[in-house]
């Protein structure tokens, strides 16, 4: 325990999402007892952070720890892995533990943060505050893109996302879906929202997002997170005879604004 403290708070951080993934990566009996088997390590942190434990997140690091995905989603398209089974007890969209096994924590170690973190509120399911939630709301300031999924084709390779339904420009990215297997995923309307813009050398890699759908419920706009998006530099001679546009670049052109989260 002493070796999973040391170091500056970048250096626990890191530590705790190398936890998560490889704790997700197992399967167990009930996944509902995924948080209360984290909550004894996440206590720990906790204490000598000061961080406020948010369902598997830390408010502190919260716009980075958004960036977690499913691991297996290219093996369950396929078919090859079975579909993850999500907990039997309600927890937010956007946080892992919502899902099943085969999920995996924070990758965007060197990410410039470009969403802010603007409320979390949750409601604790029993007496462990570190265990699992009856409700829990977020709202960050980001900026925000609509857009419609393409399927890759052979000629297309990758995911890619449609700034407008007559597919032009193209965005350059990939969804990685939360979910493996959902109807009529093309005919859907979705947004992205910014978390951040990656600044690593030699990579194609730009920055991460998440991929939202609006729920269908009376008063302000509420989002569900459906997915992860990677996004990709343009290329200087795209592959396809269409107009290509950067992630970054589109989504930095989106509006900036509240978004809300359950």
């Amino acid at each position: 325990m002493a070796e999973l403290l040391s170091g500056t708070r970048e250096d626990v951080l890191s530590r705790w999402y190398r936890i998560v993934s490889e704790f997700t990566n197992r399967r167990i009996t009930y996944e509902d007892d995924r948080l209360p088997a984290l909550s004894g390590i996440a206590s720990r942190i906790h204490q000598h952070l000061g961080d406020p434990y948010i369902v598997g997140l830390w408010q502190g690091d919260m716009v980075r720890g958004l960036t977690w995905a499913n691991r297996l989603y290219r093996k369950q398209r396929l078919k090859k892995y079975p579909t993850n089974s999500p907990s039997r007890l309600w927890s937010p969209t956007w946080a892992w533990a919502s899902r099943g096994h085969g999920y995996y924590a924070s990758s965007a170690i060197d990410m410039e943060p470009k969403a802010l973190l603007l409320d979390v509120s949750t409601t604790p399911l029993g007496s462990n505050p570190l265990g699992c939630v009856a409700s829990a709301r977020l709202s960050i300031q980001a900026h925000f893109q609509g857009f419609r999924w393409r399927k890759s084709t052979a000629a297309a390779p990758g995911d890619w996302l449609l700034v407008s339904d007559d597919a032009s420009p193209l965005v350059r990215g990939t969804v990685i879906f939360d979910e493996s297997h959902v109807e009529d995923r093309a005919s859907r309307q979705y947004w992205a929202v910014l978390l951040g813009l990656i600044k690593r050398e030699n990579s194609e890699l730009s920055c991460y997002a998440m991929a939202l759908e609006q729920v269908d419920a009376p008063g302000p706009e509420i989002f569900r997170r459906v997915g992860l998006i990677k996004g990709y530099m343009r290329r200087e001679a795209p592959i396809f005879d269409v107009s290509e546009v950067g992630a970054e670049k589109w989504l930095l052109q989106g509006e900036s604004r509240a978004v809300h989260l359950v």
